[in-house]
Formats: structure tokens, sequence, C-alpha cells
């Protein structure tokens, strides 16, 4: 591997297990790699290393590699625990190993980044011993985002089981929802799994930011709350860059069974069912959604799992075995409905068969990779959660969004949908008004969501991307020899770093400040009596500091006292007025003289992000923003 400045930029990549959390993880890693030149390695666990994720992982394109993390014992965590609690569980014990693997990255490439999903929180103190920048990535709404953000304070201000709630609960530019529609894992607070989400929300506020798979016209209100309480003290930088998803196929003859079985039906008259990759159906379920989709007469294609009693997220994390789940079905079902129906066992391409002109609607469990999908293709949906947030995402997509319509339970508290119930909405979705509202609010969603893709998503990505590049580490051997001579390094740097830098100043009596611009300071080791700095003129900003105002301020937007900890000997006030002078239409007359050395003090930089008896901090401390709980009449 190449190293040093001319070494591509790197990332590293930890999915937690199963295919649902690989798949946008490995596609965000995509347009880094495809887009902006960075390399990527996917750090994946053993005990989900079957033949489909070593295939997905073979077929990613040059650029990629991946290690496969030792196998974990599980044996003491309960076969029904809530996902959540195996997911956690997984990942702590998974630390040691992931430290390993990201000090051999951190030597032997220009890491720039570590990126996990919701449930790596686990690993963060890693990244942070090893001064990597580490980054979120999360695969569902800013609904969801917002609800874990303000979910300590939920929990404190709440004494009662959330499904006991009688008010919805409103977070900031949200619609309303019902207690009983919360994350699965909140609908016990004294199961672990609730300790598990409590211990996510706490630690998304480390992460450095937080890239969102959703986009801004979708969820308008929602991503404007959350950027108007970035400047809050723990709220991290929030980047909306999606919609990410998978476009390629993992099919083989089963996929291309489907596609020629679909070749042969009518434009928009097949119902997709499929409750993804780990969702599963009870026996009486599996019976009750057959009866109605007999009964309501109309073209289906249905990827049939064996039943689990026990818990939706059944098949999760156990590969189904050779038990054949087409005998689960009524007797008398496949002859009846052939010709109309198409059951296809465990898996089908799902991208694919929503892209299909013949796919009309889409019977779904609420995924988020499967709402993405389906609006990205036009394609509305009959709204089936079953675990996780996907009872949020159905209230978003059905009472928030109207692209999706929801069928009712079963009365008797037993949580079943009907086959009354099934065939009726079945028909509505293909034939009736609602369906035909929903099918037009989904194709706005698919052309808000293209325009996305090409437009201010394209755009937060690249700028995510250039930040990384600035700050992509150097490598061990090389850093060492940068710090032993006169020039900077390039070393990488947080948001989280630099306090914790100039809180080492204060008790040591010096710190590394690793700049963006190696000719900005004279080098990274800095000793306070050895510095002095002197006023400056706005005019006297040299031609680095201009570009890296613009581009900081692109990222982070009127945080003046981030932009000017990151250019030594600048104070915030003097980044403010220059910001403002910029605007005035005598400014391009006056132009600038580039200066290529900048002095800067320790001192003056503490001043930056500590204010005066850390005064400042103090300030930000006492803004909140508050949870509301409405009556819905």
């Amino acid at each position: 591997m190449e190293r040093g400045s001319r070494a591509p930029p790197h990332v590293a990549v930890m999915p937690s297990p199963g295919m649902g959390h690989l798949i946008p993880l490995s596609e965000l890693a995509k347009l880094f790699v495809l887009r902006h030149g960075f390399t990527a390695t996917f750090i994946v666990f053993s005990d989900f290393s079957d033949h489909a994720q070593t295939a997905f992982l073979d077929s990613l394109p040059s650029g990629f590699t991946y290690v496969v993390l030792p196998p974990l014992p599980l044996d003491d965590v309960p076969p029904d625990a809530h996902i959540e609690t195996r997911l956690s569980v997984m990942v702590e014990r998974s630390v040691p190993h992931v430290r390993d693997v990201l000090r051999s990255l951190r030597r032997t490439t220009r890491l720039a980044a570590y990126v996990i999903d919701l449930f790596g929180g686990e690993t963060l103190p890693v990244a942070k011993e090893l001064g990597v920048p580490h980054y979120l990535l999360f695969t569902t709404t800013f609904m969801a985002l917002s609800l874990l953000l303000h979910l300590p304070a939920l929990d404190q201000a709440t004494s009662c089981e959330y499904r006991d709630l009688t008010e919805p609960v409103v977070l900031p530019g949200c619609v309303p929802v019902r207690g009983e529609d919360l994350l699965h894992a909140m609908q016990d607070r004294t199961n672990d799994a609730y300790r598990c989400v409590l211990n996510i929300a706490r630690r998304i506020r480390e992460v450095d930011g937080i890239l969102v798979n959703s986009f801004v016209d979708l969820e308008p209100a929602a991503y404007a709350a959350l950027k108007e309480a970035e400047p809050e003290v723990g709220r991290p930088n929030v980047h909306a860059i999606g919609p990410v998803i998978h476009r390629g196929s993992r099919g083989g003859a089963k996929g291309n069974e489907c596609l020629r079985w679909l070749d042969e039906q009518p434009p928009g008259s097949v119902l997709f069912v499929s409750f993804g990759s780990g969702g599963t159906l009870s026996t009486e379920q599996i019976k009750e959604l057959a009866w109605g989709l007999e009964a309501s007469g109309r073209r289906f294609l249905w990827v049939v799992r064996c039943p689990s009693d026990r818990v939706a997220s059944g098949a999760f994390f156990h590969l189904q075995g050779p038990d054949d789940p087409l005998r689960y079905l009524p007797e008398g079902f496949l002859e009846r409905t052939r010709g109309v129906g198409l059951m296809v066992p465990l898996w089908a391409p799902q991208v694919e068969v929503l892209a299909h002109a013949a796919t009309g609607g889409f019977l779904t469990h609420c995924g988020w990779n499967s709402l993405l999908e389906s609006f990205v293709h036009g394609v509305p949906m009959i709204a089936w959660p079953l675990y996780a947030e996907q009872h949020m995402n159905a209230v978003m997509m059905a009472d928030g969004l109207g692209a999706a319509l929801r069928p009712k339970t079963a009365a008797d508290g037993s949580g079943l949908v009907r086959r009354e119930e099934v065939a009726e909405v079945a028909r509505e979705l293909m034939e009736g008004e609602a369906g035909r509202k929903a099918r037009g609010k989904t194709r706005e969603l698919t052309q808000a969501a293209s325009q996305a893709v090409a437009g201010s998503s394209c755009k937060a990505l690249a700028e995510v991307a250039q930040y990384w590049k600035d700050n992509a580490s150097m490598g061990d051997h090389h850093r060492t020899a940068a710090l032993s001579s006169s020039s900077s390094s390039s070393s990488s740097f947080t948001e989280t770093m630099e306090k914790r830098q100039l809180n080492q100043e204060k008790t040591e009596g010096f710190t590394l400040l690793p700049s963006l611009f190696p000719n900005l300071v004279g080098g990274s080791l800095i000793c306070a009596e050895e510095v002095s700095s002197t006023e400056r003129e706005l005019t006297d900003m040299s031609e680095e500091e201009v570009d890296l105002i613009y581009r900081m301020h692109r990222l982070v937007g009127d945080r003046w006292e981030l932009i000017a900890g990151r250019i030594p000997g600048r104070t915030p006030e003097e980044i403010k007025r220059f910001w403002k002078m910029k605007k005035d239409p005598c400014f391009a007359e006056k132009g600038l003289k580039r200066k290529r050395a900048v002095e800067g003090t320790v001192a003056e930089v503490q001043n930056q992000n500590f204010g005066a008896e850390g005064g400042e901090e103090e300030k930000k401390k006492e803004k909140t923003t508050e949870l509301k709980v409405v009556v819905v009449v």
C-alpha cells in the first residue's frame, strides 16, 4: 500500500451485522471511492460471513478491501432477545478486534474517517483513542434521529410505559407519533433492549458528524429543526446525503424467474409482497395473508419465509434452513393462485422487481432501505411494520406523506391483520381512490429524490469528502517524521479532539494543533512560550485562510468559534467581520493581500474555543430544545 501524501485518502467502515446494515454502508462507501478518490476497508462480523455476504463483498469494485472479525461468543444471549440487545452485545464484544484493525489502517493508509451505523457506538472510544474522525451513517429518517437525540430527556420526563401515553409525542418538525408506534425497543422500558437504545441515544452525541440517508425535501421541517439545534453543546453536524440505495442485483436463477414472470404481466398490475431479509410472520398471520391475497383477486409476487411465532425479526440472525416455507401456506393455495400469484422462497431481487413496469404496489415491512427503493422507483405502498423503527416509518409514510396505506389490526388485541382487511387494502392500493392518491404522492417523491441525488445531497457529500481529504492522516511512520521536522503534520482532526487537545495544553503546557494547511503554522508541536501573535487587519488574510473559511462555513455555518479554532491566530470576531465584509460591494475592489505565513498562539486558540472562564460554553449549555407532547383531538 502506498503511503504518505500521494496515497489516496482511506475510510474504514463497520456495518453492524445483517445485510440491511451492510448494503447502505457499502453504497455510501462506493460514492466516496468512485466519485471522490477514496479507498475503503469494511470491517465485518464472521457470524454473518455467509455465502450471500461474501459474494456481495467480493463483488465490490476496485478500491475496496474487507476484514472479517473473529467469531464472538454469544451462547449467553437468550435466543428470544430483542434484535437491539443482540446487536449491541456483538458490537461491544468486537471492540478489541476493531482496535487492532484501526491501528493497522492508521499505520498503513491515509485514514481519513471511521464510519459506523447506529449499533457501532461501542467502538467510538477506540476511534477517539487513535485520533480517527468518527462519523455515523444514520440509515433511517430525520424523525427517528430526532427521537434518539431527545430520548434521554423523554426518558426522564416519562414515568409510564410509552405505549400507555394518552397523548402523542411531537418531535420538532415531525408528524405526531403515538407511544405504541415509537421504536419497538421502547415498548418495554424494563427490557435490556430499551437500555441498549438509551445508550445508543447517548452515544450519538459523541460522533463528529451524522450522515443521514434521507433528503431535505422528504422531511424539510424535521431537517430544519435538526440544523437549527446544531449549535447546542453535544449536537453533531447533520448532513443529508440520501437517498443512497442498492441498485445492483444479487440474483441468480430465482431472481431471473421472478423477472421472467413479471415480463408476462400487464403494466402496474402486480403487488409485490416482501418483509425484508430479517422479517417473519407468525404461522397464523401467514395463513391470513395468503387467504387475503387470494380473496383480493389481484396479481401478486410474494417472497415467503418460514414463520416465527416468537419474534418478528426471527430471520435476522438465523439463516432459514432446509425447511420449505411454502408448506406453511393454506392447503390448495398454490394450485388456486397459479397464474395469478408467484411464491418465491426466501429471497427475490427487490430493486429489480420494484423497477419493473409490471409492479404496481409494494406490501412492505417498512424497513428504510425498502421504502427508499420503493419511492425512488415510484411504487406506492401498503405499510406493514414489524420491528425496530418500522412503525415510525409507517406513520411517516401513511400519515405524514400519504404515500402508503396502512391496514388495521384485529380488534381482539391479537395484533393480526385479518384476511378481509388484507383483501380490502390490496384492492384499494391497486385500483382504489386512496391508492391513486398514494401513487401520485409517490411519483412526487421520485422526482424529489432524483433532484436530491444530483443536487443538495450530492453537494453535502462532496463537502464531507473534501473535509475528510483535508484531514486525512499520513500513517504513523510519516506522521512521526513530520512531527520531528519543521513542517506541520496533516494529521486527523475533529471537533471533539480540538477541545481535548486544548485542555491538554492547559494542564501540560503544550498541545498538538493539526492544521488543515501546513503553511499556517511552522510546526505541529507548539509550546505556549515559543510563539506569539500580532493583531492583523482583515485584508491581511492569506489565500489559504480565505479558502478554508469558505469551505468550513459551508460545513458548519456561522459557528465562528469552530472556524477560528482551525486557523491559529484568528479570533471568532475577525472571522465574523470578514464574512460580513465579503458581502460589501467595495470588498472586491479592495482585494486581499496574500500572506503565506501566519503566526498563531495557543493562548489565543484557547480563548476562541473556551472563552474567559468558560463563559461561552456555559451560555451554550443553557440553550435547550423542548420536547412537546400534545393532545390529538
